[in-house]
């Protein structure tokens, strides 16, 4: 005899607690959105009481077997909009929590500054620029730190390293000296070898670029310019307090054309955020024919993280101002023809290198933190040494503090529909600065983002269609 599965029921399946929901843009269509599974659904107006009354925790529709109701159902379901009853969802964010960063402990992902001195003097830096390089000694021993580490752990399928500073484009010899030797072992281990720089980009001319390409593909090369050279260079100078917009936007626009993946953070606060400052940096980008640059550019926000920077404080964004500035920038660029650069947070457990196992951050001295923000501090805030210069005592505690990091047990973090997309924001933040990290736009304008996303997901499928029909 066959047995029959009876349909679930109201006890079984209840709306998950990391669900949002709204009507979309275009006419007559609904938005349901998981922050723990990053599902974006889109449903009909026909279906959306239906829907809705079940994300509401509707009884007599989460029962029905209904086959059109039991299907909506279903698809709620399998995108986890809807979860067993008696599921601790939070519970499940920290096992996927400590899942990931089993998974990210395989990766050994490192920062590494050649040099903590800069060709400039940006008013808001929050390091203290010594004159100190990285020297070939300590190059070979972070060379052997990385094969020791790839040693103790065979499963490796990679080394990631961002090259920082400081300027590391003062220190070119340090970067080729261990990125080519790194890229050396692990093509002998069969394994991959990432790369990325992040620059002020004013020394990235041809012949450096030359330089960086023949160590293989690099991933991204960030590249800061804040805004119009009026904007950038009273903020971005070099030492001597000369401009630095015109030559730094001409690299990076021709570095961007040789076919390196650069992007361009412009970093905000009170000063420089009005749409009109915003419209004309981008502006700017086309007058000085280096309109390429335009799509790539994405914002950060200064912080007062440091002593360097406290004085940043009286003009840092509040959380939610600089929410509005990227809803408002993202409208600009649609109005300029491209994409908004707007999207959903994925769900992500591990956030950053000093949220990983095996993620370092290495000094010009040799010293090894957990954060780039502690790239310039002394011993007592490292977790270790290449050069044995640290107590073993007080490294083994930093190590501890980093390691016990659990945004999930954070009041205001825990109590949040984003959490999942989030995690608690950047670790340093919320260990050093206040009770939790940089809250996302999805937390403050969880509407507007679905809607503007949705309906950019939508025109390029709509255009993509046009193509294919007209290409038959």
């Amino acid at each position: 005899m066959t047995n029959v599965r009876t349909p679930q029921t109201a006890s079984v399946l209840v709306p998950s607690r990391y669900v949002y929901k709204c009507e979309a843009l275009l006419p007559d269509l609904f938005l349901a959105y998981s922050s723990m599974t990053g599902a974006l659904l889109e449903f009909q107006q026909r279906d959306w009481s239906v829907v809705s009354a079940m994300l509401d925790g509707d009884s007599s529709f989460l029962g029905a077997t209904d086959p059109h109701i039991s299907s909506l159902r279903e698809r709620l379901r399998r995108n986890g909009l809807l979860v067993a009853s008696g599921t601790d969802e939070l519970e499940q964010v920290r096992a996927l929590r400590a899942a990931e960063k089993r998974a990210k402990a395989r990766w050994l992902s490192l920062t590494i500054a050649p040099t903590m001195q800069c060709n400039f003097r940006c008013t808001y830096c929050f390091e203290e620029h010594r004159q100190e390089f990285m020297t070939l000694e300590t190059a070979q021993l972070l060379v052997d730190f990385i094969k020791s580490s790839l040693d103790l752990n065979p499963e490796c399928p990679g080394v990631a390293i961002t090259w920082f500073g400081g300027e590391p484009l003062m220190a070119p010899k340090i970067i080729e000296y261990v990125q080519a030797r790194v890229n050396q072992e692990c093509e002998v281990r069969q394994i991959s070898s990432q790369h990325e720089l992040i620059t002020n980009a004013y020394l990235l001319d041809n012949r450096m670029i030359d330089r960086l390409m023949s160590l293989g593909e690099w991933g991204t090369i960030q590249v800061t310019i804040d805004g119009t050279p009026v904007v950038h260079d009273g903020r971005r100078m070099l030492i001597s307090g000369r401009s630095t917009y015109a030559r730094v936007v001409a690299n990076a626009s021709n570095a961007l054309a040789r076919g390196m993946k650069v992007v361009v953070r412009m970093n905000i606060d009170a000063s420089n955020s009005s749409t009109e400052n915003l419209r004309a940096a981008l502006a700017e980008f086309a007058q000085s024919g280096a309109a390429n640059l335009i799509p790539t550019v994405y914002l950060g926000t200064i912080i007062d993280s440091t002593p360097e920077c406290s004085h940043m404080s009286d003009s840092r964004l509040s959380q939610q101002w600089a929410a509005d500035v990227r809803m408002r920038f993202g409208r600009e660029l649609l109005r300029l023809g491209f994409s908004s650069g707007l999207s959903l947070p994925k769900p992500r457990c591990v956030l950053c290198t000093a949220d990983s196992p095996t993620g370092f951050v290495i000094a010009p001295s040799g010293l090894i933190f957990k954060c780039w923000n502690e790239v310039h501090l002394d011993a007592s805030n490292a977790v270790g040494s290449l050069t044995g210069q640290v107590d073993l005592e007080t490294a083994t505690e930093n190590g501890r503090a980093w390691s016990a990091y659990d945004p999930t047990q954070k009041a205001g973090c825990k109590e949040c529909w984003t959490m999942p997309s989030c995690m608690g924001g950047c670790p340093w933040e919320a260990r050093r600065v206040r009770d939790r990290g940089e809250c996302q736009t999805l937390k403050f304008y969880p509407k507007e983002l679905l809607q503007a996303v949705h309906a950019e997901r939508a025109i390029e499928h709509a255009s993509s269609s046009l193509h294919n029909e007209s290409s038959e």
